[in-house]
């Protein structure tokens, strides 16, 4: 019993890093139907930009909030520099995708001329002591888990009582109708972008006192979290979470019980099951019926 509680905790605890960036994907694909790779750099961007303001002599509490801010900004930015045109004047997905490819390359090349290769790693937020039975737990855990929490409770806030969130919420469920009643989808794009990006930056702060950061790890999490995202349901915030606890809870038992060798490969198989078997995945929905 002791040795599943040692590789679930781990594996839930990975998966609700997933799960945020997973988040993001689900919030942007809601409204411009298509995926945009950069949020896992946005993740690597937090992370990066927390740690360094960290060592620079920042507090912990003002390096974490001055980084998820600096990543927003970033983020904003490089949808209104970058997306905003091309989006506005009906590019095709395709060229929108190439563009979000290029960019994710030239994000890694900056990030290494201005890190290098050297590992970034922040304290943990607090010296918990935890342990289930003989399983200690790491004490950034609870605060993973925490700010998922929190931040679902704040999606739900946002998307249930607030102007913007109910017009991207009218944008993603019925986008003629968003457009017939004044909501511009162009708008609703920037912000879903933006908010998207502000997840993957809070992702990346949070995990980094777990695993450190360095200037590649944006694909990593581009990666995990889009696999979360499309076998949850890629317009379901609810599967955005359950995507990103199994791939975490998968990936730790087969490391503790098979092999960390074959842990990437059974883990896309299982995925690749679930899509085929529900294309729309766990709990989306099919595009006509919304």
């Amino acid at each position: 019993m002791s040795v599943l509680l040692e590789a679930l905790i781990p594996g839930l605890t990975v998966g609700c890093i997933y799960a945020l960036v997973a988040l993001g994907f689900v919030v942007l694909y809601s409204v411009t139907k298509m995926y945009h790779i950069l949020i896992g750099e946005f993740t690597m961007l937090g992370g990066m930009i927390g740690a360094t303001l960290f060592a620079a002599g920042l507090p912990l509490p003002a390096a974490i909030l001055l980084a998820i801010v600096l990543a927003t900004i970033i983020s904003a930015a490089v949808w209104y520099i970058i997306f905003r045109r091309p989006f506005a004047r009906g590019a095709s997905i395709m060229n929108l995708k190439l563009i979000t490819i290029a960019l994710t390359l030239v994000s890694v090349g900056i990030a290494y001329m201005v890190w290098g290769t050297f590992y970034k790693e922040l304290p943990n937020f607090a010296k918990i002591d935890l342990n289930l039975g003989t399983v200690h737990v790491s004490p950034q855990a609870p605060w993973i888990w925490g700010v998922l929490l929190l931040v679902v409770a704040g999606l739900s806030f946002f998307f249930d009582r607030t102007l913007v969130g109910k017009a991207l919420r009218a944008s993603s469920d019925q986008p003629m109708g968003a457009c017939l009643v004044g909501i511009d989808p162009h708008s609703m794009a920037f912000y879903a972008f933006t908010l998207a990006g502000a997840l993957g930056a809070v992702a990346g702060i949070v995990v980094a006192p777990l695993t450190m950061t360095y200037y590649g790890t944006g694909i990593t999490f581009t990666l995990n979290g889009l696999l979360a995202a499309m076998a949850g349901g890629p317009n379901r915030f609810e599967g955005a979470i359950l995507g990103g606890l199994f791939l975490g809870v998968i990936e730790s038992l087969v490391g503790a019980f098979i092999s960390s060798q074959f842990m990437t490969v059974i883990t896309v198989a299982c995925f690749i099951i679930i899509l085929v078997i529900r294309p729309q995945g766990i709990l989306g929905v099919k595009e006509q019926e919304q």
